[in-house]
């Protein structure tokens, strides 16, 4: 067998086993794998590809040993999450990764509330020029890992929502921003709408789920590859064109654009 591929070969059963653990950091051990992975196919016999493959190997082999061994209890956190300021139209970007989110619409003064029960590695809260951003990012599979983000916006106000999912559950009810933008990997994202928005989404290995009322017309344009679709009562028209029957004629209208690959879509009405 090729020297390199006894590497690789070793290399993918311990990552595989310690993964199936839940004792791996995947956001962390990711991209050296795939820098691992391109070493193993650089071109044999040459001293130099060895060389990187044995460096690479105990780098990656080091980065678990630290990952086991390293203290499993994690202090976890309750942060709570205020923003007072007057933006008039705000551009909200939110970030989550490894986590489980819950966004909804409230009736406040502050523009944004909510708390936070969390071991996060690291989270962010600020404000710049009409741009909110918060950040919340998780590191690991770990089973004592708590990441519970709950975020009430002032459904007053006109906002655009930008979502980042990354391993995790998402949920949004009782607010309709004027745009949503949302961008997910390995994750679940169920989104309420009750009225007019538009929709921009792109999925990879995702479950997106839209929940709409009967008095709300949908077009949905799709180009999601390789993945499933379940559009209810749509229908078809153009190759990846679909909308409610009465459409044209409803005053409240869902926009929705979906790109992305082996994800699913279900939109609901009830």
């Amino acid at each position: 067998m090729k020297s390199n591929n006894i590497f690789l070969g070793f290399f993918i059963i311990v990552f595989a086993i310690l993964f199936l653990a839940g004792k791996i950091n995947f956001s962390l051990l990711f991209p050296v794998f795939i820098i691992f992975l391109g070493l193993s196919i650089m071109p044999q016999g040459k001293k130099i590809t060895r060389i990187s493959l044995v460096v690479f190997m105990i780098f990656c082999l080091s980065l678990i040993m630290i990952d086991l061994f390293k203290e499993a209890e994690t202090e976890v956190k309750f942060l709570p999450i205020e923003i007072y300021e007057e933006i008039e139209k705000p551009n909200i970007f939110l970030s989550v990764e490894s986590g489980s989110i819950l966004i909804s619409g409230s009736e406040s003064e502050k523009l944004i509330q909510g708390n936070s029960k969390t071991n996060f590695s690291k989270s962010e809260v600020y404000t710049k020029d009409n741009n909110v951003f918060l950040s919340f990012f998780g590191s690991s599979f770990r089973e004592d890992n708590i990441n519970q983000i709950e975020v009430l916006i002032n459904k007053e106000k006109d906002i655009n929502l930008n979502l980042d999912s990354f391993l995790s559950a998402v949920k949004i009810k009782e607010l309709s921003p004027e745009k949503i933008n949302t961008s997910s990997f390995l994750s679940d994202v169920n989104l309420e709408i009750n009225k007019g928005t538009e929709i921009e989404s792109n999925s990879f290995l995702s479950s997106i789920r839209l929940v709409i009322p009967h008095n709300v017309g949908i077009r949905v344009e799709n180009n999601l590859v390789s993945s499933s679709t379940d559009f209810a009562n749509l229908l078809q028209v153009d190759e990846n064109i679909f909308q409610t029957q009465d459409y044209e004629e409803m005053e409240e209208k869902i926009n929705l654009k979906i790109d992305g690959l082996f994800s699913s879509l279900t939109i609901i009405q009830k």
